[in-house]
């Protein structure tokens, strides 16, 4: 059984008891003196129209047992009653110290509440930071979309790829533009892999340490050939868009492309259901970028204006 949610913080100003889902994970505090002023508000909408709940703690680079002392100052009321989440993805922890940094976070938790957090990362970043310490105890929560289109309510989306010191998330994010009755704006729509009851058994720290993975990697799957055409310009997104290493959403972040900001491109391709652009950079070496949606070798809209 699965269960379909969504994940809120200030960005989003909705009545949890007017848009559908089984849960909400509301974001409760950042750093060591954020603390989102809609949390209460939204645990109380929560409760009312019956839904799931769980709270969440963006890490910043300060000292992680400060950052623990704080989320747990603002969400002690609640440990017991919904999941715990530690959301890493702050420029400065991606690197090979943060997972080190979020295990201090994590273990704090864990020994004043007997609960053991979710971890949310995106999937490339799982991958490539070494999480052996973590993963052995703490459940996974992914964030990887297989694409950027609009996902009008709950579509749910296989997750494209394996997070190799889990083996498998509990939780996934599948897209960040998500649309649900009750709410004009983008959601972040996630799936649950399991029942109420073992949300409940999540949130109480009764569930036994996860497996470990197998130890055989999992089957390599070919990537298709991309085929390059020769054009040079200048493309200036209307969005944010990520710079990844491959013309694949499985590319590693390069770095992401704020809306208005202008790149410089050598050549385009059809790959994966997007028109990539291809960024020279020093070293000789390439950034890739969507620049919209494509059928085939057809181009189905632009992501900005070429110059």
């Amino acid at each position: 059984m699965t269960l379909n949610g969504i994940d809120v913080s200030s960005h989003n100003p909705l009545d949890l008891t007017k848009v559908p889902g089984d849960f909400a994970i509301i974001k409760a505090t950042e750093g060591t003196s954020y603390t989102n002023p809609l949390m209460a508000n939204h645990i109380k909408q929560a409760k009312a129209a019956g839904k799931l709940f769980g709270l969440y703690h963006y890490q910043t680079t300060a000292d992680p047992v400060a950052e623990a002392k704080y989320f747990l100052s603002k969400s002690q009321p609640y440990v017991g009653q919904g999941i715990l989440a530690l959301d890493f993805e702050a420029a400065g922890l991606l690197n090979s110290a943060g997972p080190a940094k979020a295990l201090k976070f994590l273990q704090y938790i864990q020994q004043q509440t007997g609960v053991r957090m979710f971890l949310y990362i995106s999937l490339s970043p799982a991958n490539t930071l070494n999480w052996s310490s973590v993963a052995k105890t703490y459940p996974l929560w992914v964030a990887q979309y297989n694409s950027m289109a609009t996902v009008n309510g709950y579509q749910t989306r296989a997750l494209n790829g394996t997070p190799k010191y889990w083996g498998k998330a509990l939780l996934h994010q599948y897209t960040s533009a998500g649309r649900l009755a009750g709410y004009a704006g983008n959601l972040d729509l996630d799936r649950f892999d399991g029942d109420k009851a073992l949300w409940a058994a999540w949130a109480r720290g009764s569930v036994a340490a996860p497996a470990k993975p197998a130890t055989s990697s999992p089957a390599k799957v070919a990537t298709p050939a991309v085929t390059w055409h020769k054009e040079t310009g200048t493309f200036t997104p209307d969005r944010a868009i990520n710079l990844r290493t491959a013309a694949s959403t499985s590319g590693k972040l390069i770095a992401v492309i704020k809306a208005g900001q202008q790149i410089k491109y050598d050549a385009f391709a059809y790959a994966g259901g997007y028109v990539w652009l291809r960024q020279p950079r020093s070293g000789g070496s390439f950034g890739y970028l969507a620049s919209g949606n494509a059928s085939g070798n057809k181009r189905l809209n632009y992501w900005g204006k070429f110059s």
